[in-house]
């Protein structure tokens, strides 16, 4: 299997952000990118399978979070000489 032959079974399955949607002529698939399963419900082909699993295990990698990463001074983290534990 490669990216081709995965895109040409799968069609428009594939979504803008490389997650699996639903589509009438193959069946029911709901895959988000990062995700570790798939819910799948029809008939599907072993060429149908083998293309959702390969298209997981290229396209899975980290779902985007909604921070943004800074470099942080460690030392900055240390509690101050301040703290006492009942004031927590």
């Amino acid at each position: 299997m490669d990216k081709k032959r995965a895109q040409n079974i799968l069609k428009d399955c594939i979504q803008r952000d490389g997650s699996l949607r639903s589509n009438d002529e193959i069946g029911w698939i709901n895959w988000g990118v990062g995700d570790v399963v798939v819910c799948l419900d029809g008939d599907f082909t072993p060429d149908m399978l083998e293309a959702i699993a390969w298209w997981m295990r290229q396209e899975r990698r980290p779902v985007n979070c909604l921070g943004t990463a800074v470099e942080v001074d460690p030392s900055s983290l240390a509690l101050s000489e301040e703290y006492d534990d009942e004031d927590a």
